[in-house]
């Protein structure tokens, strides 16, 4: 399914009519708020069982990613980015020994529309739709000192919108901040079962990556031409060129 996601995109960002160019490289990175109810719940239960407060709720992490696009026109500017979100949590107490590593991977398509061009200024909003997969593991001591793994996967569908400004710093360069909200919750998140006596994998708590988030990106443009320019000839241009 990833591989059909990424052709799909891929062949989507290039086949269009608008095949012009110019064309850029992005590079983001992030913070992230998410909403882990199910699994603070399950820290706050440790904590109460243990008589400490050896975990704090995991409700953020930072990101990282890089995005490959092209602007279509002086308004509009699509890319096809992948990004990678980090979750930990691990006790702060040596009274339980007890790990949640839970990264995640984001591959989407995202659309951004320039409101305005002022100076060097450019406010902007951006949609954003593609596929959410993560792959981690529950690490902990039993009672009997013993290393226990519990592994896990799980994905879903993810939408997000943000709102942001970029400065144009050269021809090539620019540099943009922008916040919004994701929406990511998989709740059908599978659980290696042969820890617990079984064999092959069982449904368990999920974890939502949904959340407000910020976001840096360094765009770069390419000189690259392998159509008819896009630049719109208006007398008052607004928007990335």
């Amino acid at each position: 399914m990833l591989r059909n996601l990424l052709v799909f995109a891929v062949i989507t960002l290039f086949t269009t009519p608008a095949f012009a160019g110019p064309y850029f490289v992005e590079v983001i990175g992030g913070y992230n708020t998410y909403d882990m109810s199910t699994v603070n719940e399950f820290l706050d239960s440790v904590n109460e069982d243990s008589g400490t407060s050896a975990f704090e709720h995991l409700d953020s992490g930072g990101s990282f990613g890089v995005a490959l696009g092209w602007i279509q026109n002086q308004r509009m500017a699509t890319s096809v980015a992948y990004e990678r979100l980090s979750a930990t949590e691990e006790s702060s107490s040596p009274e339980v020994v007890m790990k949640i590593k839970a990264p995640a991977n984001v591959i989407r398509f995202q659309l951004a529309y320039a409101v305005a061009k002022l100076g060097p200024v450019i406010p902007f909003v951006q949609g954003g739709a593609g596929f959410i997969w993560n792959n981690g593991y529950l690490e902990y001591q039993d009672e009997f000192g013993n290393d226990i793994r519990h592994d896990f996967s799980g994905s879903t569908i993810t939408f997000e919108g943000l709102v942001g400004a970029e400065v144009r710093l050269s021809d090539r360069f620019g540099l943009n901040l922008a916040g919004g909200y994701r929406f990511a919750d998989i709740s059908d998140v599978k659980w290696d079962a042969s820890n617990f006596g079984g064999y092959g994998t069982f449904s368990g708590p999920g974890f939502d990556y949904s959340g407000a988030m910020v976001r840096v990106g360094l765009r770069i443009g390419l000189n690259w031409d392998l159509g008819e320019s896009s630049e719109d000839d208006s007398e008052d241009p607004t928007g990335w060129m």
